[in-house]
């Protein structure tokens, strides 16, 4: 009886590990490849998005963007971004580079080193 056990036990927790492993490569991945891209690209970039207060720890607003292309949504962590901007539920325009050497304890997103901003609606 207790050698049974043991087999179910170990085939439950084999199958769980690979369960795990497959939902961790579907979600994580891509979000670190689209993060991954926008880091490399030593550039400014354009984001249109949406400001959302955060309820994360580290974070108090996060804009949040769909890319048009692949449908995906990305959120970024704005840097040094006019406050008066930041109110939830306002559409903004944001020209920024990824900023690579910034460290944020959010890891909601990218760091977005603002350089110019504009409401496009409240």
């Amino acid at each position: 009886m207790r050698r049974t056990l043991s087999k179910i036990w170990s085939t439950a927790l084999l199958f769980c590990t690979f369960i795990m492993i497959a939902a961790f490569q579907n979600c994580g991945g891509q979000a670190t490849h689209n993060q991954a891209e926008l880091a490399s690209n030593s550039g400014s970039i354009v984001v249109n998005g949406i400001v959302q207060k955060s309820t994360l720890d580290g974070c108090q607003y996060l804009i949040t963007s769909i890319d048009n292309s692949t449908g995906s949504v990305q959120q970024f962590i704005p840097q040094e971004m006019d406050p008066s901007l930041l109110k939830e539920g306002n559409q903004v325009s944001i020209t920024g580079t990824i900023a690579t050497d910034t460290v944020n304890e959010c890891m909601a997103g990218p760091v977005i080193q603002v350089q110019e901003a504009s409401l496009v609606s409240n």
